[in-house]
Parts: C-alpha cells; structure tokens; sequence
C-alpha cells in the first residue's frame, strides 16, 4: 500500500581542533579486526559513540558510551570509508554540552584516498569550534570536571518542576532570538548536533527568528542536561465553520517541532513530563502565569498545539499526554472524558471546535482522545480484543473497529478511494491493527505502568 510519510590524552596529531591517535599510541580500548582484509567501509552507526561527561568516572577508556540513532544527518550513506577500525568518540560536558571530539584509527586503507571520508570536515561542519568545542582534550576534561560542582544553568526563565524516583527536574524557557537570552541560544546551537543523531529527520531551526522557543530540562541536584525540546508559534488557517479569531490571536498556534531526551535518562518519564510542562506553559494566561512564578512571558497563550511529522514513538508520547492533559480537567470536557464507555458515540465536529477551543487539541487529537478511552472501557469490561469471544463483545469490538475505520478512510481517501472493495478492506484491516490498535495498546500500557489517574488498582467499570 503506498504510504504518505507522517514520517580524551595526548594528542600524536591534530586537525583541525580534532585529536587522531594511532592504535600503538593510545590507550582507548576496541575491538580489532581482521587486520588481513580490512573492510573500505565502517558503518558508522557502529563507529560513533557519544559521552556525558558528570565525574572522572565518565572519562574513563572502558566507557562504552551510547551508539546514535541516526548518523545518515552526518555521513551521507552511513559509512566511513578508508580507514581501519574508524572510531568517533563525541564527548559533552553534561550540564554546559561543551565538547570534544575524538577520531581514532589503526591506519589509512592504502588506495582509498580518491573515497575516503573526511571526518574532521564532517565535524567542523556540524560542531565547529565555535560553537564550544574543545581543541585539547586537557582543557576539555578540566572544564567537564570543574562544572560538576555546579549547578547554574543558561536558561532564566522557570516554567515547571517535576519529581521521578525523589529526585526533582526543573523545565526551563528560552526565547531564543531575544538577546537577553543570549546563554540560551548558544546552549540551543550546542544541543542541535544531538538533535540530529537522535531524530531521523531533523534539521537546524533558525534561532534569529523570535518565533522559536527552547524547553530544556536539568537535574535540580546535579544541574545534569536531561533533554530539550524546540517549538514554533505560527499563523495557522482556520477550518471551515470555525470561529475567526481576533488578529491578536492569529499568530497564537504552536508547533512542537522536535524533542530529544539523552539516552542515559529515556524510559524514565522525561519526555512525558516536559511535553506536558510545554502544555501548561503555552495555555496559561499571563496572569495566571506571573501569579505561578513563571518568567520572561511567551507573547500569548496559544489557541492551538500541534506537532510537526510525530514519529511513531512520538505519536505514542503525545496520546498518553493527551489522554491525561483532558482527563484530569474539572471542567465539562473532562467530565466528557471520563464518562466515555464501550459504546459510547464518537463526538461531534461541534463538540470537537468546543473542546479544543478550550484544550488547545486539534480535531484529530481529540478524536484519538476518545478512541483510547473507549478503547479502555472495552478492554476494561470485556478483556483484550484478541480475547473477545461473546457475542456482546464481539459486537462491541466490531462496532469499534468500524468507527476507527471511518476515521482512517476519511483520513487515507485519496489512496483508498481507488482501490477495489477487497483492496481497501485489506488496507483499512492494516491500518487499523498497525496504527491503531497496537499503537493503542502500547500507550494504555504506558499509563497502567506509570500509574496514571484513571487506571486506580481496585476499581471497576
């Protein structure tokens, strides 16, 4: 079926403020190949490991570090060429993202000079001196273990805190193109590398452009960086039937364009908690903002909060935080939310311009809003879809499926109106089991095990 996408030593020489070493020379620790027939080319996923730096301990040689998730941003095919056992060795100061960048290798493939990669331009592009990186591996280690004892951050204005496992994070805002937030942007210029190997398809945002804010999350206790996450206000159109807004408001829409969390802390709840502290601070009134100490105002509370190209993974983040963002309100669009049962209707285009007028939801989301809570209500009263077996529950899951499938229809006409009956009942089947009802399951999942507000251990349907 065709898809749209939604898609450290010293140094034996230097170049271009980038140590090389030989094997002979340096103490790193790594696998040696075959030195017979050694491969032209290294993936160089396998060959990037990258470091944060906290103690003496993160310095040291058998540190395997963390492999990217992407390097194709870097090397344009994923490989290395021309060198035996390349390895890149990027370390960064865990609260400032200083860093050093380390290139090691046993040797030159003799006749590989017309394709060989040239690494040290690969880096100066992409994290140049000038954007805090060291040329000395001294220097760099002395700065890392000196801002261990300190907890200062580059960010002034305090939005949110958040406590996981006793320990408490603070979330910070950064409007990047004011210069009174000058420590911000240059922090923001230092993080983007790690934008890029963390997000299939990133890209540099322009940090002039005072549409643009930064959230970033640092351990209270340690002043570690946890991650950070980047949004865009914009003028957005406005659905037929809907309301114009005054022209104050036109421009009040905000687009979270990326999110990164480092991986020593994934898995640990961070970006469920920043995105919802970007969800509190987008919606609340200046007012009600100054009175909960928040600083440096964004210009206006947002209409609307929309996110650009969702990864799966993403997509999954933000239904849980959805989910939690609507159930928890004490106003009529949470009692909505937790009335919804097995059976109940899908809500109206009316109900939807209302309840995200209010949430900030668009349509769609508050349409996946609903599917997952009635999702639960089913599996809650009648037990996993898969172990359906009376024919009320069979009949309950059916009518599900057919209410998620005229969704997916409307959403995918243009690929399934052409097609035959049988054709596009295969495709809507896929669709709906493979972005839908395991997407689902894994974010219920998720919420049951992060002990969310409406899975209580004792209580029934």
């Amino acid at each position: 079926m065709a898809r749209k996408r939604l898609c450290l030593r010293q140094p034996v020489q230097e170049s271009g403020g980038m140590e090389h070493t030989d094997r002979e020379t340096s103490p790193l620790k790594w696998a040696t190949q075959a030195a017979a027939a050694p491969p032209e080319t290294v993936n160089a996923r396998e060959a990037l490991r990258l470091h944060w730096v906290h103690s003496a301990e993160d310095l040291d040689e058998d540190n395997q570090g963390y492999a990217p998730m992407f390097v194709h941003q870097l090397f344009a095919d994923e490989q290395i060429r021309g060198y035996r056992s390349p390895r890149l060795r990027c370390y960064f100061a865990s609260r400032t993202l200083k860093s050093f960048i380390r290139f090691d290798h046993d040797g030159e493939i003799e006749g590989a000079d017309g394709d060989r990669t040239d690494v040290a331009r690969v880096i100066d592009q992409h994290v140049p001196l000038s954007c805090g990186r060291f040329a000395h591996w001294d220097a760099f280690c002395q700065h890392a273990l000196e801002e261990q004892h300190s907890t200062t951050v580059p960010f002034r204005a305090v939005v949110d805190s958040y406590k996981i496992d006793g320990q408490t994070y603070t979330v910070y805002r950064s409007v990047l193109a004011d210069p009174a937030e000058a420590a911000g942007r240059a922090f923001h210029a230092r993080a983007q590398f790690l934008m890029l190997v963390s997000i299939d398809a990133a890209s540099y945002i322009d940090d002039r452009d005072g549409r643009w804010s930064m959230y970033a999350v640092f351990a209270d206790a340690s002043g570690r960086f946890i991650g950070y996450a980047t949004v865009c206000r914009f003028a957005g159109l406005f659905a037929k039937g809907q309301d114009q807004p005054p022209v104050d408001e036109m421009s009040r829409r905000a687009r979270v364009a990326q999110m990164v969390v480092l991986p020593p802390y994934q898995g640990c709840g961070h970006g469920r908690h920043l995105l919802q502290s970007m969800y509190v601070d987008l919606t609340r009134p200046s007012s009600a903002a100054t009175e909960a100490g928040a600083q440096s105002m964004p210009p206006l509370r947002v209409v609307e909060i929309t996110v650009e190209d969702p990864s799966p993974a993403f997509s999954r983040l933000r239904d849980a935080v959805d989910v939690e963002w609507v159930w928890r309100r004490r106003d009529r669009i949470g009692q909505w939310a937790r009335s919804i049962g097995h059976d109940t209707d899908a809500p109206t285009e009316a109900q939807l311009r209302e309840y995200g007028a209010t949430t900030c939801l668009t349509a769609v989301q508050l349409r996946r809003v609903y599917e997952l809570l009635r999702f639960r209500a089913l599996q809650r009263r009648f037990g996993s879809e898969e172990e359906a077996s009376s024919d009320e529950a069979l009949a309950a899951y059916r009518q599900y499926r057919l209410s998620v499938k005229r969704r997916l229809y409307r959403e995918h006409a243009e690929v399934l109106e052409p097609a035959s009956d049988a054709e596009r009942k295969a495709q809507l089947d896929e669709l709906y089991h493979e972005r839908v009802h395991a997407s689902y399951c894994r974010t219920l999942a998720a919420l049951r095990a992060n002990g969310c507000c409406f899975f209580p251990p004792e209580s029934n349907e």
